[in-house]
């Protein structure tokens, strides 16, 4: 109901993926550039069974993050 800060939201994220609701992967490039080597990673978030979500006692702030991110 009030504002959210970037901390709290990315709190909120890695709680919920301790939870088992989603998974966390970090793919890693390296790009050459002119001198030295630019690591570039793209993290993704997988939902799993979104029964398994259903099921959990979630509250309402973790369920609208969940559907931001995966339903919208």
């Amino acid at each position: 109901g009030g504002d959210t800060s970037i901390n709290v939201f990315t709190a909120t994220i890695f709680d919920l993926a301790r939870k088992g609701v989603f998974g966390i992967s970090d793919e890693i490039k390296f790009k050459p550039k002119l001198i030295g080597v630019k690591e570039e990673i793209k993290t993704t978030l997988i939902l799993k069974d979104d029964s398994y979500a259903k099921q959990m006692v979630l509250k309402d702030y973790e369920r609208d993050i969940i559907e931001l991110l995966f339903l919208h």
